[in-house]
């Protein structure tokens, strides 16, 4: 797996400390990259990635939680998931 996503966002990170996820609906993409960003740089799973941003989201960190069950976004988590 290209681990070249996980560097930049740990550059970016070190560097900023703040990091701007957008997508163009707002929906899915963006949950979907920081749950790929967990599983692959933290090792966690599909479900504990995706409750730890839902728990972030609730706290108002100026998370927008939405991702689809059905999506190919999930189904792309659980591949990610699997290669790391």
């Amino acid at each position: 797996m290209n681990m070249l996503f996980v560097h930049a966002v740990q550059e970016i990170w070190n560097r900023d400390g703040n990091i701007l996820l957008y997508c163009e609906n707002g929906r899915s993409r963006s949950p979907a990259f920081l749950a790929a960003y967990l599983i692959a740089a933290f090792g966690y799973n599909v479900k504990d990635a995706l409750k730890t941003l839902q728990v972030l989201a609730k706290q108002n960190r100026g998370i927008r939680f939405i991702i689809d069950r059905d999506s190919r976004f999930l189904t792309s988590l659980f591949f990610i998931e699997k290669l790391v």
